[in-house]
Protein backbone atom coordinates (compact mmCIF):
# COMPACT_ATOMS: atom_id res chain seq x y z
CA UNK A 1 0.00 0.00 0.00
CA UNK A 2 1.18 3.85 -0.50
CA UNK A 3 2.57 5.58 2.43
CA UNK A 4 0.17 8.06 3.76
CA UNK A 5 0.22 11.16 5.32
CA UNK A 6 0.20 10.35 8.51
CA UNK A 7 2.56 7.42 8.22
CA UNK A 8 4.62 9.96 6.44
CA UNK A 9 5.07 11.92 9.49
CA UNK A 10 4.80 9.12 11.63
CA UNK A 11 7.70 7.81 9.24
CA UNK A 12 9.76 10.48 9.38
CA UNK A 13 10.09 11.16 13.08
CA UNK A 14 11.25 7.53 13.49
CA UNK A 15 13.49 7.52 10.53
CA UNK A 16 15.17 10.93 12.01
CA UNK A 17 15.06 10.36 16.01
CA UNK A 18 15.96 6.31 15.33
CA UNK A 19 18.74 6.68 12.72
CA UNK A 20 19.85 9.88 11.06
CA UNK A 21 20.13 11.82 13.55
CA UNK A 22 23.03 10.40 15.45
CA UNK A 23 23.74 8.33 12.09
CA UNK A 24 22.91 5.39 13.30
CA UNK A 25 24.67 2.25 11.03
CA UNK A 26 26.95 5.34 9.51
CA UNK A 27 29.84 2.79 9.44
CA UNK A 28 27.94 0.74 6.69
CA UNK A 29 28.07 1.63 3.32
CA UNK A 30 24.84 3.20 1.93
CA UNK A 31 22.89 0.31 0.34
CA UNK A 32 23.99 -1.36 3.60
CA UNK A 33 22.69 1.07 5.53
CA UNK A 34 19.36 1.29 3.93
CA UNK A 35 19.01 -2.45 4.10
CA UNK A 36 19.36 -2.53 7.63
CA UNK A 37 16.57 0.10 8.84
CA UNK A 38 14.46 -1.15 6.28
CA UNK A 39 15.06 -4.69 7.58
CA UNK A 40 13.89 -2.84 11.23
CA UNK A 41 11.46 -0.93 10.48
CA UNK A 42 9.30 -3.00 8.40
CA UNK A 43 8.73 -5.15 11.82
CA UNK A 44 7.75 -1.75 13.37
CA UNK A 45 5.80 -0.88 9.99
CA UNK A 46 4.29 -3.80 8.88
CA UNK A 47 1.11 -2.70 7.12
CA UNK A 48 3.64 -0.47 5.12
CA UNK A 49 4.88 -2.14 1.42
CA UNK A 50 8.14 -2.80 1.51
CA UNK A 51 9.21 -1.04 -1.95
CA UNK A 52 7.54 1.87 -0.66
CA UNK A 53 8.93 1.81 2.54
CA UNK A 54 12.81 1.40 0.68
CA UNK A 55 12.20 4.32 -1.96
CA UNK A 56 11.22 6.56 0.84
CA UNK A 57 14.24 5.57 3.41
CA UNK A 58 16.56 6.05 0.43
CA UNK A 59 15.19 9.54 -0.35
CA UNK A 60 15.49 10.82 3.57
CA UNK A 61 19.42 9.14 3.31
CA UNK A 62 20.26 11.42 0.32
CA UNK A 63 18.72 14.58 1.97
CA UNK A 64 21.02 13.59 4.86
CA UNK A 65 24.02 12.69 3.67
CA UNK A 66 24.81 13.39 -0.11
CA UNK A 67 21.99 16.36 -0.58
CA UNK A 68 19.79 16.14 -4.04
CA UNK A 69 17.76 18.45 -5.68
CA UNK A 70 16.01 16.70 -8.59
CA UNK A 71 11.88 17.55 -8.80
CA UNK A 72 11.11 15.14 -11.74
CA UNK A 73 13.99 12.38 -10.34
CA UNK A 74 12.56 8.69 -11.85
CA UNK A 75 14.92 6.05 -10.39
CA UNK A 76 16.48 3.65 -12.96
CA UNK A 77 19.30 2.05 -11.51
CA UNK A 78 18.14 -0.38 -8.88
CA UNK A 79 16.21 -2.08 -11.71
CA UNK A 80 19.09 -2.56 -13.97
CA UNK A 81 21.47 -3.16 -11.33
CA UNK A 82 21.20 -7.03 -11.39
CA UNK A 83 21.63 -7.58 -14.81
CA UNK A 84 25.26 -5.46 -15.30
CA UNK A 85 28.64 -7.05 -14.17
CA UNK A 86 29.79 -3.86 -12.79
CA UNK A 87 33.61 -4.93 -14.02
CA UNK A 88 34.82 -1.74 -14.90
CA UNK A 89 33.53 -0.13 -11.66
CA UNK A 90 34.63 -3.05 -9.39
CA UNK A 91 38.48 -2.98 -10.18
CA UNK A 92 38.31 0.88 -9.47
CA UNK A 93 37.06 -0.10 -5.84
CA UNK A 94 39.70 -2.70 -5.58
CA UNK A 95 41.97 -0.10 -7.10
CA UNK A 96 41.13 2.72 -4.80
CA UNK A 97 41.70 0.08 -1.79
CA UNK A 98 44.84 -2.16 -2.91
CA UNK A 99 46.93 0.27 -4.57
CA UNK A 100 45.65 3.38 -3.07
CA UNK A 101 45.44 2.76 0.13
CA UNK A 102 42.02 4.41 0.48
CA UNK A 103 40.11 3.69 3.44
CA UNK A 104 37.35 1.62 3.04
CA UNK A 105 34.64 4.51 4.65
CA UNK A 106 35.66 6.81 2.04
CA UNK A 107 35.90 4.14 -0.94
CA UNK A 108 32.11 3.40 0.40
CA UNK A 109 31.22 6.82 0.19
CA UNK A 110 32.52 7.74 -2.83
CA UNK A 111 30.58 4.30 -4.45
CA UNK A 112 27.71 5.84 -2.79
CA UNK A 113 27.52 9.41 -4.10
CA UNK A 114 28.56 8.31 -7.40
CA UNK A 115 25.19 5.94 -7.58
CA UNK A 116 23.15 8.77 -6.90
CA UNK A 117 24.72 10.89 -9.37
CA UNK A 118 24.39 7.49 -12.14
CA UNK A 119 20.44 7.53 -11.14
CA UNK A 120 19.71 10.96 -12.27
CA UNK A 121 21.34 10.71 -15.58
CA UNK A 122 19.97 9.47 -18.31
CA UNK A 123 19.63 5.65 -18.60
CA UNK A 124 21.20 4.76 -21.40
CA UNK A 125 18.75 1.90 -22.40
CA UNK A 126 16.27 4.14 -23.57
CA UNK A 127 15.65 5.44 -26.76
CA UNK A 128 16.20 9.40 -26.31
CA UNK A 129 17.66 11.68 -23.11
CA UNK A 130 19.45 14.99 -23.04
CA UNK A 131 20.23 15.40 -18.86
CA UNK A 132 21.44 18.16 -17.15
CA UNK A 133 23.22 18.19 -14.05
CA UNK A 134 25.71 20.35 -11.62
CA UNK A 135 28.23 18.52 -8.56
CA UNK A 136 29.26 20.51 -6.12
CA UNK A 137 32.48 19.40 -3.44
CA UNK A 138 34.44 21.42 -1.68
CA UNK A 139 37.78 22.56 -3.12
CA UNK A 140 40.43 19.40 -3.07
CA UNK A 141 37.95 17.16 -1.49
CA UNK A 142 37.56 14.33 -4.16
CA UNK A 143 36.07 15.70 -7.09
CA UNK A 144 38.19 14.27 -9.44
CA UNK A 145 37.88 10.78 -7.72
CA UNK A 146 33.81 11.41 -8.25
CA UNK A 147 34.11 11.50 -11.66
CA UNK A 148 36.62 9.28 -12.41
CA UNK A 149 34.50 6.72 -10.49
CA UNK A 150 31.65 8.24 -12.00
CA UNK A 151 33.02 7.16 -15.36
CA UNK A 152 34.17 3.64 -14.39
CA UNK A 153 30.62 3.10 -13.90
CA UNK A 154 29.08 4.93 -16.61
CA UNK A 155 31.02 2.33 -18.86
CA UNK A 156 29.70 -0.95 -16.82
CA UNK A 157 26.02 0.85 -17.60
CA UNK A 158 27.01 1.35 -21.54
CA UNK A 159 27.58 5.20 -22.14
CA UNK A 160 29.19 4.38 -25.34
CA UNK A 161 31.45 7.90 -25.42
CA UNK A 162 32.65 9.62 -23.00
CA UNK A 163 34.41 13.30 -23.40
CA UNK A 164 35.99 14.75 -20.23
CA UNK A 165 36.19 18.62 -20.84
CA UNK A 166 39.50 19.50 -18.69
CA UNK A 167 40.54 22.99 -18.26
CA UNK A 168 42.12 25.34 -20.54
CA UNK A 169 45.91 24.76 -20.85
CA UNK A 170 47.86 21.66 -21.74
CA UNK A 171 49.54 20.93 -18.47
CA UNK A 172 46.06 20.25 -16.72
CA UNK A 173 44.60 18.51 -19.70
CA UNK A 174 47.94 15.83 -19.32
CA UNK A 175 47.31 15.61 -16.12
CA UNK A 176 43.89 14.83 -16.31
CA UNK A 177 44.54 11.94 -19.31
CA UNK A 178 47.55 10.27 -17.20
CA UNK A 179 44.99 9.77 -13.77
CA UNK A 180 41.94 8.38 -16.51
CA UNK A 181 44.93 6.13 -18.09
CA UNK A 182 45.93 4.67 -14.40
CA UNK A 183 42.12 4.65 -13.39
CA UNK A 184 40.04 3.96 -16.39
CA UNK A 185 42.15 2.70 -19.28
CA UNK A 186 44.53 0.73 -17.24
CA UNK A 187 47.07 1.38 -19.98
CA UNK A 188 50.01 4.36 -20.75
CA UNK A 189 49.58 6.23 -24.03
CA UNK A 190 52.81 7.70 -25.56
CA UNK A 191 53.47 9.83 -28.94
CA UNK A 192 54.16 6.55 -30.61
CA UNK A 193 50.96 4.67 -29.53
CA UNK A 194 47.48 5.28 -27.86
CA UNK A 195 48.15 1.56 -26.29
CA UNK A 196 51.52 0.89 -24.56
CA UNK A 197 51.98 -0.84 -21.08
CA UNK A 198 49.95 -1.70 -18.18
CA UNK A 199 49.54 0.59 -15.09
CA UNK A 200 46.82 1.29 -12.53
CA UNK A 201 43.72 -0.41 -12.96
CA UNK A 202 45.12 -2.36 -15.57
CA UNK A 203 47.26 -4.18 -12.56
CA UNK A 204 44.06 -5.34 -10.75
CA UNK A 205 43.68 -9.29 -11.18
CA UNK A 206 40.84 -10.01 -14.33
CA UNK A 207 40.92 -6.41 -15.32
CA UNK A 208 40.41 -6.22 -18.77
CA UNK A 209 40.53 -2.79 -21.07
CA UNK A 210 37.63 -2.33 -23.00
CA UNK A 211 38.15 1.26 -23.02
CA UNK A 212 39.96 3.13 -26.15
CA UNK A 213 41.13 6.57 -25.81
CA UNK A 214 40.93 9.10 -28.44
CA UNK A 215 43.56 11.67 -26.77
CA UNK A 216 47.05 10.88 -25.02
CA UNK A 217 48.95 12.34 -22.04
CA UNK A 218 51.68 14.44 -24.59
CA UNK A 219 50.95 18.15 -24.86
CA UNK A 220 50.11 17.61 -28.34
CA UNK A 221 47.92 14.71 -27.71
CA UNK A 222 44.37 16.15 -27.41
CA UNK A 223 41.54 15.73 -29.61
CA UNK A 224 42.34 15.33 -33.28
CA UNK A 225 39.73 15.25 -36.14
CA UNK A 226 42.05 12.47 -37.82
CA UNK A 227 41.34 10.13 -35.28
CA UNK A 228 40.63 6.92 -37.70
CA UNK A 229 37.52 5.52 -36.40
CA UNK A 230 33.86 6.08 -36.06
CA UNK A 231 32.71 6.35 -32.38
CA UNK A 232 28.89 4.08 -33.61
CA UNK A 233 30.88 1.36 -35.53
CA UNK A 234 33.70 1.12 -32.95
CA UNK A 235 33.55 -2.60 -30.72
CA UNK A 236 34.78 -0.54 -27.78
CA UNK A 237 33.93 2.51 -25.49
CA UNK A 238 35.96 5.96 -26.26
CA UNK A 239 37.21 8.45 -24.25
CA UNK A 240 38.30 11.53 -24.97
CA UNK A 241 40.25 14.37 -21.91
CA UNK A 242 40.04 17.74 -23.67
CA UNK A 243 40.93 21.12 -23.18
CA UNK A 244 37.52 24.00 -23.40
CA UNK A 245 39.72 25.04 -26.34
CA UNK A 246 37.77 26.86 -29.69
CA UNK A 247 40.08 24.47 -32.21
CA UNK A 248 40.02 21.53 -29.85
CA UNK A 249 36.06 21.35 -29.57
CA UNK A 250 35.77 22.50 -33.23
CA UNK A 251 37.72 19.60 -33.95
CA UNK A 252 35.71 17.15 -31.98
CA UNK A 253 32.29 18.93 -33.03
CA UNK A 254 33.33 17.97 -36.70
CA UNK A 255 34.36 14.51 -36.08
CA UNK A 256 31.37 14.08 -34.53
CA UNK A 257 29.03 15.36 -37.58
CA UNK A 258 31.18 13.04 -40.02
CA UNK A 259 30.28 10.01 -38.01
CA UNK A 260 27.02 11.31 -38.11
CA UNK A 261 26.97 11.55 -41.45
CA UNK A 262 28.85 8.31 -42.60
CA UNK A 263 26.44 6.23 -40.45
CA UNK A 264 23.53 8.29 -42.24
CA UNK A 265 21.52 9.50 -39.20
CA UNK A 266 20.34 13.41 -38.21
CA UNK A 267 22.39 12.87 -34.44
CA UNK A 268 24.34 10.82 -32.96
CA UNK A 269 23.08 7.62 -31.28
CA UNK A 270 24.79 6.36 -28.72
CA UNK A 271 24.91 7.04 -25.10
CA UNK A 272 26.65 9.82 -24.55
CA UNK A 273 28.25 11.20 -21.09
CA UNK A 274 30.06 14.92 -21.07
CA UNK A 275 31.93 15.72 -17.84
CA UNK A 276 32.87 19.64 -17.18
CA UNK A 277 35.31 19.42 -14.71
CA UNK A 278 35.60 23.21 -12.97
CA UNK A 279 32.03 24.04 -15.00
CA UNK A 280 32.18 27.16 -13.89
CA UNK A 281 35.41 28.50 -15.92
CA UNK A 282 34.95 28.91 -19.65
CA UNK A 283 31.82 27.13 -19.69
CA UNK A 284 29.37 29.45 -18.33
CA UNK A 285 28.01 32.41 -20.83
CA UNK A 286 28.82 35.86 -20.17
CA UNK A 287 26.85 37.86 -22.68
CA UNK A 288 24.10 39.32 -22.65
CA UNK A 289 22.98 39.37 -26.58
CA UNK A 290 20.03 37.08 -26.97
CA UNK A 291 22.04 34.48 -29.66
CA UNK A 292 25.58 35.41 -29.36
CA UNK A 293 26.99 33.20 -26.42
CA UNK A 294 30.54 33.24 -25.58
CA UNK A 295 32.70 30.74 -28.10
CA UNK A 296 33.45 27.34 -25.23
CA UNK A 297 29.69 27.57 -24.09
CA UNK A 298 28.63 28.00 -27.68
CA UNK A 299 31.25 24.56 -28.30
CA UNK A 300 29.78 22.64 -25.80
CA UNK A 301 26.08 23.20 -26.39
CA UNK A 302 26.94 22.55 -30.22
CA UNK A 303 28.35 18.74 -29.27
CA UNK A 304 25.19 18.34 -27.03
CA UNK A 305 22.69 19.43 -29.82
CA UNK A 306 24.39 16.68 -32.10
CA UNK A 307 23.86 13.92 -29.70
CA UNK A 308 20.14 11.71 -28.76
CA UNK A 309 21.47 10.29 -25.69
CA UNK A 310 23.52 12.77 -23.72
CA UNK A 311 24.24 13.35 -20.04
CA UNK A 312 25.94 16.64 -19.10
CA UNK A 313 27.43 16.30 -15.96
CA UNK A 314 29.61 19.51 -14.02
CA UNK A 315 31.27 19.46 -11.65
CA UNK A 316 32.86 22.61 -9.33
CA UNK A 317 33.49 23.54 -5.90
CA UNK A 318 32.42 27.30 -6.74
CA UNK A 319 28.56 26.60 -8.33
CA UNK A 320 27.69 30.36 -8.06
CA UNK A 321 27.40 31.26 -12.03
CA UNK A 322 26.10 28.41 -12.73
CA UNK A 323 22.96 28.34 -10.78
CA UNK A 324 21.69 31.72 -12.04
CA UNK A 325 22.19 30.58 -16.19
CA UNK A 326 19.26 31.36 -17.70
CA UNK A 327 17.38 28.14 -17.93
CA UNK A 328 14.95 29.50 -20.44
CA UNK A 329 14.30 27.01 -23.55
CA UNK A 330 14.68 30.63 -25.80
CA UNK A 331 18.39 30.38 -25.50
CA UNK A 332 18.05 27.43 -27.91
CA UNK A 333 18.32 26.97 -31.41
CA UNK A 334 19.00 24.51 -34.56
CA UNK A 335 22.85 24.66 -33.97
CA UNK A 336 23.15 23.89 -30.22
CA UNK A 337 20.50 23.28 -27.33
CA UNK A 338 19.67 25.47 -24.72
CA UNK A 339 21.85 26.57 -22.14
CA UNK A 340 24.15 24.57 -19.70
CA UNK A 341 21.24 25.34 -16.69
CA UNK A 342 21.16 22.37 -14.63
CA UNK A 343 17.92 21.74 -15.19
CA UNK A 344 17.92 18.13 -13.96
CA UNK A 345 19.37 17.79 -10.65
CA UNK A 346 22.24 19.25 -8.35
CA UNK A 347 24.37 17.00 -6.10
CA UNK A 348 26.26 18.44 -3.00
CA UNK A 349 28.57 15.67 -2.22
CA UNK A 350 29.59 14.70 1.72
CA UNK A 351 32.44 15.53 3.00
CA UNK A 352 34.80 12.52 3.82
CA UNK A 353 36.13 12.39 7.58
CA UNK A 354 39.62 13.33 7.01
CA UNK A 355 38.80 16.57 4.90
CA UNK A 356 40.60 19.58 5.69
CA UNK A 357 38.66 23.02 3.96
CA UNK A 358 39.12 26.52 4.65
CA UNK A 359 36.13 26.11 7.91
CA UNK A 360 39.16 23.53 9.34
CA UNK A 361 41.71 25.86 9.75
CA UNK A 362 39.36 29.54 9.85
CA UNK A 363 36.48 28.17 11.16
CA UNK A 364 32.73 29.36 10.23
CA UNK A 365 31.81 31.78 12.43
CA UNK A 366 34.27 31.58 15.11
CA UNK A 367 37.96 31.71 15.40
CA UNK A 368 40.77 30.36 14.16
CA UNK A 369 41.57 27.00 14.86
CA UNK A 370 45.27 27.86 16.27
CA UNK A 371 45.95 24.04 16.81
CA UNK A 372 46.36 24.36 13.04
CA UNK A 373 47.40 28.12 11.88
CA UNK A 374 50.51 29.91 12.85
CA UNK A 375 50.17 34.00 12.43
CA UNK A 376 53.73 34.98 11.90
CA UNK A 377 55.38 38.22 12.39
CA UNK A 378 58.12 38.74 10.45
CA UNK A 379 56.91 38.84 6.83
CA UNK A 380 58.40 42.22 6.46
CA UNK A 381 61.88 40.81 6.42
CA UNK A 382 61.13 39.37 2.72
CA UNK A 383 62.13 42.64 1.52
CA UNK A 384 64.01 45.60 1.96
CA UNK A 385 61.76 48.93 2.36
CA UNK A 386 58.87 46.67 2.60
CA UNK A 387 55.03 48.83 2.94
CA UNK A 388 52.77 48.45 5.47
CA UNK A 389 48.84 48.25 5.48
CA UNK A 390 46.90 49.64 8.29
CA UNK A 391 46.71 45.83 9.89
CA UNK A 392 50.79 46.24 9.83
CA UNK A 393 51.11 43.54 7.44
CA UNK A 394 53.37 44.00 4.66
CA UNK A 395 51.69 44.46 1.02
CA UNK A 396 53.87 43.09 -1.70
CA UNK A 397 54.40 45.02 -4.98
CA UNK A 398 54.34 42.95 -8.60
CA UNK A 399 58.17 44.31 -8.60
CA UNK A 400 59.09 43.41 -5.22
CA UNK A 401 62.37 40.87 -5.08
CA UNK A 402 62.51 38.52 -2.36
CA UNK A 403 66.30 39.15 -1.34
CA UNK A 404 66.08 36.55 2.07
CA UNK A 405 64.39 33.67 3.83
CA UNK A 406 62.79 35.14 7.17
CA UNK A 407 62.76 32.66 10.18
CA UNK A 408 58.91 31.68 10.06
CA UNK A 409 59.67 29.88 6.33
CA UNK A 410 62.52 28.45 7.20
CA UNK A 411 60.71 26.82 10.29
CA UNK A 412 57.50 25.39 8.02
CA UNK A 413 60.00 24.05 5.96
CA UNK A 414 61.91 22.22 8.51
CA UNK A 415 58.87 21.25 10.24
CA UNK A 416 58.00 19.70 6.28
CA UNK A 417 60.69 17.71 6.08
CA UNK A 418 60.20 16.38 9.68
CA UNK A 419 57.02 15.28 8.90
CA UNK A 420 57.04 13.85 5.54
CA UNK A 421 59.87 11.89 7.03
CA UNK A 422 58.21 10.94 10.12
CA UNK A 423 54.70 9.56 7.50
CA UNK A 424 56.90 7.63 5.07
CA UNK A 425 58.86 5.42 8.28
CA UNK A 426 54.96 4.84 9.04
CA UNK A 427 53.27 4.68 5.71
CA UNK A 428 56.18 3.39 3.29
CA UNK A 429 56.46 5.96 -0.17
CA UNK A 430 53.68 8.78 0.02
CA UNK A 431 53.28 11.41 -2.04
CA UNK A 432 53.93 15.31 -0.19
CA UNK A 433 53.74 19.13 -1.17
CA UNK A 434 54.11 22.02 1.08
CA UNK A 435 52.54 24.87 -1.00
CA UNK A 436 54.34 28.23 -0.35
CA UNK A 437 52.03 31.79 -1.32
CA UNK A 438 52.65 35.09 -0.50
CA UNK A 439 51.96 37.30 -3.15
CA UNK A 440 50.23 36.80 -6.46
CA UNK A 441 52.50 38.32 -8.72
CA UNK A 442 55.42 36.43 -10.66
CA UNK A 443 58.43 38.13 -9.25
CA UNK A 444 57.87 37.69 -5.72
CA UNK A 445 56.84 33.96 -6.20
CA UNK A 446 60.03 33.04 -8.75
CA UNK A 447 62.64 34.92 -6.45
CA UNK A 448 61.53 33.03 -3.37
CA UNK A 449 61.56 29.90 -5.37
CA UNK A 450 65.23 30.49 -6.09
CA UNK A 451 65.70 31.05 -2.04
CA UNK A 452 63.81 28.09 -1.11
CA UNK A 453 65.72 25.82 -3.63
CA UNK A 454 68.94 27.04 -2.23
CA UNK A 455 67.84 26.62 1.53
CA UNK A 456 66.85 23.43 0.40
CA UNK A 457 70.42 22.31 -1.34
CA UNK A 458 72.04 23.67 2.09
CA UNK A 459 70.08 21.38 4.55
CA UNK A 460 71.41 18.61 2.03
CA UNK A 461 74.82 19.41 2.06
CA UNK A 462 74.78 19.69 6.08
CA UNK A 463 72.66 16.58 6.45
CA UNK A 464 75.52 14.72 4.26
CA UNK A 465 78.26 16.41 6.47
CA UNK A 466 76.46 15.11 9.36
CA UNK A 467 76.36 11.45 8.25
CA UNK A 468 80.25 11.53 7.19
CA UNK A 469 81.12 12.65 11.19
Amino acid sequence: MEISETQLRMLKFVLYDGYLKDRKYGDLSWNQRVDKIVSELIIQLPIIDENNLRKFVKESLFVQDINVIDEKYVPWLEDVKASISWDQSSAYYTYLLSKKNWDLNTVSSLNDSTDVILDHMGNPRIHKFLKRGLVIGDIQSGKTANFTYLINKSIDVGYKFIILLSGMHNDLRSQTQIRIENEVLGYTTTEESLNDKIIGIGEIPKFEAKVETMTGRGPNDDFKKAYGKLIQGSKNQLICVVKKNSSVLNNLIQFIKDDISKNKGDKLDVPVLIIDDEVDQASVNTKDIKNQPTTINKLIRSIINLCNKVSYVGYTATPYANVFINDSDETMTEEYSSDLFPKDFIVSLPLSKNYCGVSKFFGVKEESNYDLVRIIDDEESFVEDAVLDKYDRIRFKAGDVITKLNKSIKNAIDDFIVASAVRRSREGKVHCAMMVHIAAYITPATTLKLLIEQYINRLKVNYVNELSH
